[in-house]
């Protein structure tokens, strides 16, 4: 697109929330874009030190780590990923068995995981569309 012609209106991907991003963001995409780009990089430090905590069994901590993290995925329109965290930050706190945790942790990396796969589609799709608006 030329520079001053009429913009078409970013759309964001089914996974997410449109209506609360379009409220949190209103029409800076650029802003979208870099908050998108945070979140990538801490969720990926977060989750690689809760790896490293659960394998010590420092459970308390890794709960902590998950509950940092929640609201990155609020940011970026993903709220069933933050309800999920939510169930596993409660298993931590009520489990009964070790085997029962770790599959609950397992289960949430995978959703994490999952989440991150988006959120960086996502990334690139609102960096291709505020490249053509420059």
């Amino acid at each position: 697109m030329m520079k001053g012609s009429p913009q078409e209106i970013y759309q964001f991907s089914s996974h997410f929330d449109h209506q609360f991003l379009n409220e949190l963001y209103g029409d800076d995409m650029r802003s979208a874009e870099e908050v998108f780009h945070s979140a990538l990089i801490q969720i990926d430090q977060e989750v690689s030190e809760a790896e490293k905590l659960f394998r010590e069994k420092n459970f308390t901590e890794v709960r902590k780590i998950f509950h940092r993290i929640k609201p990155l995925f609020g940011y970026v329109g993903l709220m069933e990923v933050q309800d999920n965290i939510q169930q596993f930050e409660d298993n931590c706190i009520h489990f009964r068995d070790i085997g029962s945790l770790e599959l609950a942790f397992e289960n949430v990396k995978t959703i994490v995981w999952e989440a991150s796969v988006k959120i960086s589609e996502e990334k690139g799709k609102l960096s291709d569309y505020n490249k053509q608006r420059a």
